[in-house]
């Protein structure tokens, strides 16, 4: 085990990790948090430093750290563990698969939490495997490749669905009607893909290939580029349906 575990950000996945490890391994290991853009209150004491900044941000952060570390990780899904090379010998990736957001922390600690953990060598990733486990039921050993195919999923499942949600919201807004009548349609949609394929679980117009649908909906929309959204899903729907015919 651990004694002592830095976390350096403090943002979305740096301030969730804080408080899950906080609540999980105190008082027996001490969690540290440091802002990244203020690394002057960095010790060089931790068994364990967890890197949770945003991508493009990873090397400017490294290069400022005024030791060598004993072990780090970083919480990206889309970088190699290799970058944290040059700054440790024993290095891996702790990556939360979850949309996290500080405002709702207290809904957040899941124990189905998804940690996709990878390292370098047997004995880093044997560490930091033991240390998921600690946090989440649900743990994934995984390569970089594997990680950064995950991350391309999650764009579509998550920040595009979001996306469209925020669509839905401008569309009803016009007419007064409140967001909140979609939640049972989103739970119920959501709950579907639990048990079956999400192309078996397809419905609308465009799985039904109803034109004149299709086009008085097009027709009521406003925005361009909602337009050509709403054509290019169902264009794709009507595509993947044919597939399997």
């Amino acid at each position: 085990m651990f004694s002592k575990i830095a976390i350096i950000g403090s943002g979305n996945v740096g301030y969730w990790l804080y408080h899950v490890l906080t609540q999980k391994l105190a008082p027996q290991t001490v969690i540290e948090s440091v802002p990244a853009r203020d690394l002057s209150r960095l010790t060089s004491d931790a068994d364990l430093y967890i890197f949770a900044v945003k991508d493009d941000f990873y090397e400017e952060v490294l290069q400022k750290i005024p030791f060598r570390m004993p072990m780090a990780a970083h919480t990206s899904g889309s970088l190699p563990q290799e970058i944290l090379a040059p700054y440790t010998q024993n290095y891996g990736v702790f990556y939360p698969f979850q949309t996290i957001s500080k405002s709702l922390l207290e809904q957040q600690y899941f124990p189905e939490v998804p940690l996709c953990i990878e390292g370098n060598n047997e004995q880093t990733t044997q560490q930091l495997l033991s240390l998921a486990h600690t946090v989440s039921d649900a743990v994934y050993p995984m390569n970089s490749e594997q990680r950064q195919q995950l991350h391309l999923a999650a764009v579509f499942a998550s920040n595009f669905s979001n996306a469209l949600f925020n669509m839905a919201k401008k569309i009803l807004g016009g007419s007064g009607i409140p967001f909140e009548i979609l939640y049972p349609l989103i739970d119920q949609t959501v709950a579907k893909i639990k048990v079956m394929c999400p192309a078996d679980a397809q419905t609308g117009p465009a799985q039904r290939e109803d034109h004149s649908i299709m086009q008085k909906h097009v027709a009521q929309l406003d925005e361009e580029q909602l337009k050509k959204i709403y054509q290019l899903m169902s264009e794709y729907i009507i595509e993947q349906k044919k597939k399997k015919e």
